[in-house]
């Protein structure tokens, strides 16, 4: 057992690449960021739904339930789209835990940590006055998808600006206001309402609002019960109520040291030492996903046709009918190792430089295959290949055109001049004195009745070359003229 965890982790070692770490690290991200998204209480229930969806559609390809397994190909795309419309509030909850892990956008601190005094101080007041009053401060995530309304301040913060604006005769005072920066943002605001009644008690509607924001985002928001005079505050889901002006002090500065307000800047980012736990959890989880799904260690063989090519020959030597043109090849390695394989992108290549004329037999190894990282060679077949090579001798060949069809009655082709009339061509040495001649592409002259030049490529026969990159056109001039000037033989073709 301890030598088979040996091995394992000794392939694993191997074959692990720069990508697959951050492979895992992109897993690990979106764990951390689900799991950060099911710590609220009301994210939970999508938590359970889909918890519930995967395990259900696990069993079925487990169990081999076909009914199932039917009804969640049929309707998966259904299934996505009733998630979304149901809990479409909690999925944009965690695209906003996302951004929140960034630096960028983040929305301004409602803190000023020497505005506390103040503050405290202006909701004590209210609440021994039972003057109802809803007070924001923004944390991480935007508010402005959950505030409607509102007037614009941008005012210092003072005891009797905030008891005037509560003030019960006032036309704003239902509404909440919003700090930024230490300074008042916005008053008159009206913030989404809470359906968790539950968890509202015996406040009212300023309450449900408080619980609104706070379920929504990592607001803290401070509300005061006209009909109590009691202090509550509201954050990540819960509304507690706080028995005196020190206990709302405390829990105002705490909000404030998690928003790093008021703090020397650390050596490390706070998103990098916050929930370091949870991160180690979460990069756990995707190691062990990576592990399960991803990462296939498993030795498999598979088998292809590589094309065989001839390197290094000069181009004074001819091949006669090398055969095969390609070999059967069996490679071993792992299964993701294949998955990078471009099988087009394999050949088998063989080194001519050092041949002789004649027969020439050839050994096929391992190394003349352009073998891939991480797979090895277990069988070439054909091992071995036979072949002919012979020299190309360069010989002057007279050029002939090729005539097809008839002239019309009472026409004739009398002569028949090619240019160039000869061409320099190169033969192998077995058919030097077997070819005498070469030819043209044909020329149709069933409708011919006047002398005419045309151009044509020169045919070559078979294993004879051009010295150049390609034989050249043939300019072929007929002479025809009327049967009346006859005055001998034929035309000399």
């Amino acid at each position: 057992m301890i030598e088979s965890f040996r091995t394992y982790f000794e392939a694993l070692a191997v074959n692990l690449r720069a990508a697959d770490a951050i492979d895992v690290v992109v897993i690990a991200t979106l764990v951390y960021a689900v799991f950060a998204w099911l710590r609220h209480r009301v994210s939970r229930v999508v938590g359970f739904g889909i918890a519930t969806v995967a395990v259900l559609y696990s069993l079925a390809q487990l169990l081999d339930l076909y009914l199932t397994s039917m009804v969640f190909q049929v309707g998966l795309t259904a299934i996505v789209v009733a998630l979304v419309i149901v809990f479409q509030d909690d999925i944009r909850r965690l695209f906003e835990r996302l951004r929140t892990m960034t630096w960028w956008e983040r929305e301004q601190s409602g803190v000023e940590l020497g505005g506390v005094d103040t503050l405290v101080e202006a909701v004590d007041q209210l609440a021994g006055q039972k003057m109802g009053a809803l007070i924001v401060l923004p944390g991480r995530e935007s508010l402005d998808v959950h505030l409607h309304g509102g007037i614009e301040a941008d005012a210092a913060v003072s005891v009797p600006m905030l008891m005037s604006i509560f003030h019960p005769k006032t036309a704003g005072h239902d509404g909440a206001v919003v700090m930024r920066g230490g300074r008042m943002a916005k008053f008159a605001v009206h913030l989404p309402l809470s359906t968790d009644l539950s968890r509202v008690g015996p406040g009212g509607t300023r309450h449900a609002a408080a619980l609104g924001l706070a379920e929504r985002c990592d607001a803290f928001v401070i509300v005061v019960s006209e009909e109590r005079g009691t202090i509550s505050v509201a954050r990540e889901g819960d509304l507690v109520e706080v028995a005196s002006a020190a206990e709302l002090r405390r829990e105002i500065e705490r909000f404030a040291r998690h928003e790093g307000v008021g703090q020397r800047r650390a050596i490390w980012p706070r998103w990098a030492t916050r929930n370091v736990g949870l991160k180690f959890a979460s990069l756990g989880i995707a190691s062990l996903l990576w592990v399960l799904f991803a990462y296939r260690v498993e030795t498999v063989q598979r088998t292809y046709e590589v094309p065989i090519e001839y390197r290094g020959l000069e181009s004074s030597w001819y091949l006669q009918d090398p055969k095969p043109i390609k070999a059967r090849v069996e490679l071993s390695g792992s299964e993701r190792t294949f998955d990078r394989i471009e099988p087009s992108q394999l050949k088998i290549s063989v080194d001519m430089g050092k041949i002789k004329e004649g027969p020439v037999q050839l050994s096929l190894g391992d190394d003349h295959l352009n073998e891939p990282a991480g797979v090895s060679v277990t069988d070439i077949e054909p091992r071995s290949l036979r072949l002919k090579a012979h020299k190309l001798v360069k010989v002057q060949l007279p050029v002939k055109a090729s005539i097809q069809g008839k002239l019309p009655q009472g026409y004739q082709l009398d002569r028949v001049i090619t240019k160039p009339g000869r061409v320099e061509v190169l033969v192998p040495s077995f058919l030097e004195g077997y070819v005498t001649e070469l030819s043209t592409e044909p020329i149709q002259v069933d409708e011919l009745t006047a002398s005419k030049t045309v151009q044509k490529n020169l045919v070559l026969p078979q294993h004879v070359r051009h010295k150049g990159q390609k034989p050249p056109q043939i300019k072929i001039h007929l002479d025809i003229g009327p049967e009346a000037r006859r005055t001998g033989g034929g035309p000399s073709l």
